[in-house]
């Protein structure tokens, strides 16, 4: 069980939410760690940018960007009618 009030992204939060969900806390922060991690980080950051990010959730199907929880159902059903 994960206690509550632990600072968010502490490395004890972190090891409570991995146990509880199953994961192995080395593993995962062995891979946030690795220096492609880092080069994905800043090739992601730098096209959300080009597209118009600004917030978080943020969905972009093709062209169209959805900012917000309230617009996850209208970015589904766009992506459903989009015949690719």
């Amino acid at each position: 069980m994960v206690r509550c009030g632990l600072a968010t992204g502490s490395e004890e939060n972190l090891q409570q939410t991995c146990a509880a969900l199953g994961q192995d806390y080395g593993a995962l922060l062995s891979k946030a760690q690795a220096s492609n991690t880092y080069k994905d980080y800043q090739h992601n950051t730098a096209h959300a940018r080009r597209v118009g990010v600004f917030g978080a959730p943020s969905f972009q199907v093709e062209s169209e960007l959805y900012w917000g929880d309230d617009r996850w159902e209208d970015a589904i059903a766009y992506f459903k009618s989009w015949d690719a």
